[in-house]
């Protein structure tokens, strides 16, 4: 029983911060131009590296708004199914909702890939290469996070 419980609590923890680090990006953040945590009126460092147009950029926009109105429903499902899971003292409660969890952040996920998908069609060979780079350094960097000291110091002059 010590072992069930010992393993119950592992995979909770797991799945737990899983969800814990996804609550901590903005409602609804995609990774791609225009993502939430940036002022609307501000100018988008990735859109202008992708050299995105007006339309592509309106296209963006109506794109984010509804991965938004797909994600924010989930975000709020799962914060509840959290603090169940913090009051939950048995191994079955616990082992369902790390499940219900899992499958809450799977619904996220997908979401999540539609919506770079959408946005994906709306680019140029050029824009699509240079967006699956920033794509690839963008979960390199969530996975490994930004080193034991934070980011790296500026370069010496």
């Amino acid at each position: 029983m010590k072992r069930v419980l010992v393993l119950t609590l592992s995979i909770l923890f797991v799945f737990a911060g899983a969800l814990l680090a996804q609550n901590r990006r903005a409602p609804g953040a995609m990774r791609g131009p225009g993502a939430p945590g940036m002022p609307r009126g501000s100018a988008n460092p990735l859109a202008d590296y992708l050299g995105l147009t007006a339309d592509q950029k309106a296209a963006w926009e109506a794109i984010r708004a509804e991965t938004h109105e797909t994600i924010e429903p989930l975000h709020e499902q799962g914060q509840a199914l959290a603090s169940q899971l913090e009051s939950t003292n048995d191994a079955v409660g616990i082992g369902n909702l790390v499940l219900q969890l899992r499958a809450v952040s799977s619904q996220i996920e997908t979401a999540r890939e539609a919506g770079d998908a959408k946005f994906a069609v709306t680019l140029t060979a050029d824009q699509k290469m240079k967006f699956e780079a920033f794509e690839a350094a963008s979960q390199f960097l969530h996975r490994r996070g930004p080193g034991p000291g934070g980011p790296p110091p500026p370069p010496h002059r």
